[in-house]
């Protein structure tokens, strides 16, 4: 009778096999990128922190060649956080005080300033603050500072970058 011809086999993937795969594909790429974006966005914001602080230590630097002297804190004890109302002094040299990129007030940057002898300094002529430290805790960095100079608290968080005076 007829004679059919056989179907012919045709190599490939079919539409659904690629509307499976692209969605396995989607699926992959949206978790790694969310780890590679936390990641970067860690980095940023402690990059900030360092800037801020390299900021606050360039201020001090001025204020010691106009003062004879480093800020001190307000009250003076073992530092304090750098804002206004701790380190009044400084005031007049900083365009604005630096904040902790995430906003939070459980992470800051601290202020140590050390007398001649490594203690606590008033200001004074006889007391005068002649080196310091800035302390800050970084997001990806977990190893804290060592003990000299100590930092102040940096908050809930521990201080893992520090800064001191050249």
């Amino acid at each position: 009778m007829f004679n059919v011809p056989a179907r012919k086999k045709k190599d490939g993937f079919s539409l659904i096999e690629l509307v499976v795969a692209m969605g396995v594909m989607m699926v992959l790429s949206a978790g790694v990128m969310s780890q590679i974006g936390s990641g970067s966005q860690k980095y940023g914001r402690d990059t900030r922190r360092k800037s801020d602080l390299s900021s606050v230590a360039s201020s001090l630097e001025i204020y010691r060649n106009d003062n004879s002297g480093y800020p001190p804190c307000a009250p003076v004890g073992a530092g304090c956080e750098v804002n206004s109302a701790s380190i009044p002094g400084l005031a007049n040299y900083l365009n604005s005080w630096p904040t902790d990129p995430l906003g939070a007030t459980s992470r800051v940057y601290s202020y140590r300033p050390f007398d001649s002898g490594g203690g606590n300094c008033n200001g004074s002529a006889s007391d005068r603050c002649v080196t310091y430290t800035l302390c800050t805790a970084l997001e990806k960095v977990t190893t804290p500072v060592s003990a000299t100079p100590a930092c102040r608290s940096c908050g809930t968080f521990t201080c893992s970058f520090r800064l001191t005076n050249p």
